[in-house]
């Protein structure tokens, strides 16, 4: 199923911003996950919010915690490099 040119340019200037060393701030926080970053980045686009979060169930992933933020990469600020998250912005990129 293909996904939206919202989300998949979101998953490319995600991807970019980790290729750059993921730069606090600019313009994703290292401190949040996909969907936070993503509210931030789309300004709150509920259809985008719900196409990323259609594409975790689709997955059967957590819709809330699909990479297992509750682990060291969430208590120190450094969701970006969670190894899940990168390997699923790393197979979206392209839509």
């Amino acid at each position: 199923m293909s996904q939206s040119k919202e989300l998949t340019q979101f998953y490319q200037e995600y991807k970019a911003w980790l290729d750059t060393g993921a730069p606090q701030d600019k313009p994703f926080r290292r401190d949040r996950g996909l969907c936070n970053n993503m509210d931030l980045y789309m300004n709150f686009d509920t259809n985008v919010y719900i196409e990323l979060s259609d594409q975790f169930s689709k997955a059967g992933l957590d819709n809330v915690f699909p990479f297992d933020e509750c682990d060291a990469y969430m208590l120190d600020d450094n969701c970006h490099l969670n190894p899940k998250r990168i390997q699923w912005v790393t197979d979206h990129v392209n839509g």
